[in-house]
């Protein structure tokens, strides 16, 4: 390749590099806030006391980051010690393992739409997911 092609090649690679580094939302940006009717806000302390993040959908917990408050910058992943379910129609079940074929079956605390309470002591900085259904019997198996 010549030495033009070259130095081309380079420049393009590196202003594509550029423009996603600039883009990229990261993974362990802090929530302070939680959204009535549509959230899960997850708490640093008991008592929905200290820093927050909210969520919606089922997801895992790892990556995420406490927003402001006590324990900001922590991250949530065995963090929470307490949860407000601030949907209105859909179930959350906090989980102690991450989302997959085990999701739910070592342990887990489910909170109705609207409810929230301190994560008992086998949850308590040991929550790993959270996964989000509607109203109803809990389904037999956990995807």
């Amino acid at each position: 390749m010549s030495r033009k092609r070259k130095s081309a090649a380079l420049a393009l690679g590196t202003a594509v590099l550029g423009s996603v580094i600039l883009t990229a939302t990261p993974a362990t940006a802090a929530s302070g806030s939680c959204k009535a009717g549509v959230d899960v806000c997850l708490y640093f302390n008991s008592n929905f006391e200290g820093a927050k993040y909210g969520l919606s959908g089922t997801r895992p917990h790892n990556g995420l980051k406490f927003g402001k408050g006590n324990g900001a910058g922590q991250y949530v992943k065995n963090n929470a010690a307490s949860v407000h379910n601030m949907n209105t129609y859909l179930y959350v079940r906090v989980t102690y393992n991450s989302i997959g074929s085990n999701l739910g079956r070592l342990g887990y605390q489910t909170f109705p739409p609207g409810t929230k309470a301190n994560l008992n002591s086998k949850m308590k900085n040991e929550n790993a997911a959270q996964y989000v259904y509607h109203p109803g019997p809990p389904p037999k198996q956990l995807p």
